[in-house]
């Protein structure tokens, strides 16, 4: 509307204030809940066949809001052919993305000991010592691309629509892509501050006060790499552009969602479970021991996909090689208007 206040213009100076905000609070949520009493559950796929399907059928908790929020977007795609063409390139280097870690690391990571909660589809997955078994459901891989759909699409409409106030608009997108240096710069901070978390991270599994001591964190430097490596190369450039309120709105909401499909399903009846040689052994014991790192992965993962994102559609409106639009130090071609 004429007249209002683009409240975008007033934030791009401090690219980096969201990430305290978005990663304070779910941390001092856990730490709460790390505190509470410890209980020791039965849980229910021990004592009988429970959840038939289960895995299979909570997929809708993805599956439902990507279709709905993706036939708004198919209506809107010529309004913004820019955001169209992102989503579509960032879900390809995603989604493939995700299924070959799963492939490679889900056995290292992950257990499922209740094979009847999925279709019965299993594909081969790489297990240390075991060779290539078939122990990864092909829901993992359902997950993965409606998951990414989801963590996209709901930001990109949370963008347009109620948080709109805070997008850059349109007409003064293209001119702040094409001024804007390279891309990808290296934040050093950054990368200090994830070689100290992973440090405390090796400490606390090697010397803290808990049982699962042997093996090595593995599975949080990977999440460390989810978040630092994108915030160490990109997010000087890139912060800017996001859509904070919408990038904090989807980051809760993702944390949200795990607490009701993993906490209250997925772990008591035994869809998937936790293989602690590669957790860094801090768990809550009053949500049947759940690793912190399980909680962490989900604003990782979105950050990472809309960091990812954001950086495409940047890429989009530039009038340089590829190359050049990543490092800098490139003219943009003179045929550009």
């Amino acid at each position: 509307m004429d007249g209002v206040t683009r409240p975008w213009l007033s934030v791009s100076g401090a690219p980096k204030q969201p990430l305290l905000l978005i990663f304070s609070v779910p941390i001092l949520a856990l730490i709460v809940a790390a505190a509470t009493v410890r209980h020791d559950p039965d849980p229910p796929y021990l004592s009988g066949d429970h959840s038939p399907l289960g895995y299979t059928m909570s997929l809708a908790l993805f599956v439902i809001p990507a279709h709905f929020v993706g036939l708004w977007f198919v209506r809107r795609r010529r309004l913004h052919p820019h955001h169209w063409r992102a989503y579509w390139i960032t879900a390809a280097i995603v989604v493939p993305m995700w299924c070959l870690v799963d492939i490679l690391l889900g056995n290292v990571f992950f257990r499922f000991p209740n094979p009847g909660a999925t279709l019965g589809v299993f594909v081969p997955g790489y297990a240390p010592g075991r060779g290539w078994p078939r122990t990864i459901p092909i829901e993992e891989f359902v997950f993965y691309a409606s998951g990414c759909a989801t963590i996209l699409l709901s930001y990109i409409w949370a963008s347009h629509s109620w948080l709109s106030a805070y997008t850059m608009p349109e007409s003064a997108y293209p001119a702040r892509a094409r001024s804007a240096s390279g891309i990808v710069a290296i934040h050093v901070p950054s990368l200090l501050v994830g070689l100290l978390l992973f440090v405390i991270a090796v400490g606390w599994k090697k010397l803290g006060a808990h049982e699962y001591s042997a093996g090595f964190p593995w599975y949080f430097l990977f999440e460390l790499a989810l978040v630092i490596g994108p915030a160490a190369v990109l997010y000087n450039a890139v912060g800017p552009f996001i859509n904070r309120p919408a990038f904090v709105y989807k980051m809760f909401a993702l944390l949200l969602l795990s607490l009701i499909w993993e906490v209250t399903l997925a772990l008591p009846y035994g869809w998937w479970g936790y293989q602690y040689d590669a957790m860094m052994g801090l768990v809550i014991h009053s949500w049947f021991d759940l690793p912190v790192e399980a909680a962490i992965l989900w604003p990782a993962a979105g950050y990472m996909n809309i960091c990812l994102f954001e950086t495409v559609r940047l890429c989009l409106h530039r009038d340089r090689p590829l190359l050049s639009v990543l490092f800098g130090g490139s003219r943009p071609s003179s045929a550009a208007t």
